[in-house]
């Protein structure tokens, strides 16, 4: 692997990308800038998604204090690895190490004046910024906390509505044939929005999230996807599949399930038709729909 050396040259803007909606998180990240960058001055904006935060600043920094400021101010984990490999790709002669966009699928970023926002409580705001200089963080934490219970009603008019709704499955090779079934979907539907996760829940590994900006029309998509998504193939019986040898059992014949190949006991003469399988519909499943409250 090759070495890669950060230069102390080229100078990038601070920036923080928050994927969750919580005002605590912001305020955090906006009384932390001034505290790493004296003199740094922000501009806040709701994410093209209409749930998290954008904050820019107007301080520059190498690339190296680029890449520990995004992880002290909580920035978006995905957002810095990519910006890391573009950096390490292009041997450091990277000029746009911030991959925050004021556009995503045909919407806007907004604009919040929060600075106007937080003049409303400026003795609240003094008091934090005293007591972080002074390195009394956990009471600063504590007051802004209490700062964020006061400022989300006024943050809540500039959010867009979101919710996203969740199939839970389990396996792998289902959620292959399932990710072949959204690609689809999303080729023919451009508002059409999703992701894959992993899930630590006890009883499954997998969840689809589909998202929208209506509560009824998630709901209507999972339930769409559960009953309607399934997979073609050539299925076939084989008469070996159930009979015993002087072994045991014989394994069912792969060519009884779709896309196999035929065994060597297969006659030649099976007969092929096409067909299909649902691939939710019969499976043990959990379907919900949550507002949503990250990106």
């Amino acid at each position: 692997m090759q070495k890669t050396n950060f230069s102390e040259e080229k100078k990038y803007f601070v920036g923080v990308d928050l994927d969750d909606s919580s005002p605590i998180m912001l305020l955090r990240a906006w009384f932390n800038i001034p505290r790493l960058y004296p003199g740094a001055n922000c501009e806040v904006f709701i994410s093209p998604s209409g749930v998290g935060f954008h904050l820019i600043s107007d301080f520059k920094v190498d690339a190296f204090t680029y890449f520990v400021s995004q992880a002290l101010l909580w920035s978006d984990p995905v957002r810095l690895q990519y910006a890391f490999r573009k950096y390490y790709l292009t041997q450091g002669k990277e000029e746009h190490l911030d991959l925050m966009f004021n556009e995503k699928e045909g919407k806007q970023e907004t604009p919040v004046p929060f600075a106007l926002i937080l003049s409303k409580y400026a003795p609240d705001c003094n008091q934090i910024a005293i007591n972080i200089k002074g390195g009394k963080y956990e009471l600063a934490d504590t007051q802004i906390k209490e700062l964020a219970k006061k400022i989300s009603p006024e943050l809540d008019k500039y959010h867009k509505k979101s919710f996203v709704g969740c199939i839970t499955f389990n396996g792998v090779e289902l959620k292959d044939d399932l990710e072949k079934v959204m690609l689809e979907i999303a080729a023919k539907d451009p508002t059409f929005r999703y992701r894959f996760y992993p899930v630590w829940w006890p009883e499954f590994e997998w969840m689809i999230a589909v998202f929208t900006d209506d509560k009824d029309l998630a709901w209507k998509k999972i339930t769409w996807i559960k009953n309607n998504a399934y997979k073609t193939g050539k299925i076939v019986e084989c008469p070996y599949a159930t009979l015993k040898d002087d072994e045991g059992l014989i394994p069912p014949c792969t060519y009884g399930s779709f896309e196999g190949e035929k065994c060597e006991k297969c006659p030649d003469n099976l007969q092929e038709e096409d067909s299909y399988v649902y691939l939710l519909k019969d499976a043990d499943t959990r379907l919900f729909v949550k507002e949503r409250k990250s990106t």
